[in-house]
């Protein structure tokens, strides 16, 4: 067996987002990951394309968003290590649901506060179950904090 092969084996999911400096535009496609814009309050959810990059079993076209971003908004990117992990009392899945209420519970406002918070809410869910995947969450405020006039 080469240890360099033009065959690729595996597939990988993955989001690109794409903003140029002083344009509100953002470009996003998701490979098998989700993107959510949280705005005043409320979480949009953008669908992935179903299928990695890669090897693949589809053929599908990935799908290219375009997002007008405002200033307070907050993008949310993650992996499906953090939706998939188990733990509660049951010994359930986190799922889109348990992330969405931590997101909510959070009263913070800058991004890595949030995350913070975040990460314990999913730490206290876990308990004493031992991690599946990889867990990683992304959260931009791409125009960094908005100051409020008092």
């Amino acid at each position: 067996m080469s240890l360099h092969s033009s065959e690729i084996n595996g597939g990988m999911d993955i989001s690109l987002c794409l903003m140029e400096s002083g344009n509100e535009q953002l470009l996003w496609s998701g490979a098998n990951h989700d993107l959510w814009l949280l705005r005043n309050g409320e979480i949009i959810e953008y669908d992935r394309t179903k299928r990695p990059i890669g090897k693949s079993h589809t053929n599908t076209e990935f799908e290219e968003h375009k997002l007008t971003i405002h200033p307070k908004d907050k993008l949310i990117l993650f992996t499906d290590g953090i939706t998939d992990q188990f733990g509660g009392p049951s010994g359930k899945k986190f799922k889109k649901s348990g992330l969405r209420s931590a997101l909510f519970e959070s009263k913070e406002h800058d991004p890595e506060a949030t995350a913070i918070h975040l990460s314990r809410a999913l730490m206290d869910w876990m308990g004493e179950q031992e991690q599946i995947d990889d867990m990683t969450i992304w959260i931009v405020q791409p125009y960094g904090p908005v100051e409020q006039n008092s």
